[in-house]
């Protein structure tokens, strides 16, 4: 659920028009979270240990995942 996703969040950023929403975690991984429906669509495993910090573009149709080392 979002809410257990938030609990071990470190990152979070909200798409334009809150369509989508992404959530970054210091494990590596990222949620990316349906705005309205609070369902989680797509997980993605970044491959490193750091933290990471999903940011949305102005247009909300892209995602930088920033890393830290």
């Amino acid at each position: 659920s979002l809410s257990d996703d938030l609990a071990t969040c470190t990152a979070l950023d909200v798409s334009r028009g809150s369509r989508l929403i992404a959530t970054g975690h210091s494990n590596g991984r990222v949620g990316i979270w349906d705005g309205s429906l609070l369902v989680k669509m797509r997980e993605i495993n970044i491959g490193t240990n750091g933290a990471v910090c999903p940011v949305f573009s102005p247009s909300g149709k892209e995602l930088a995942i920033l890393t830290q080392p």
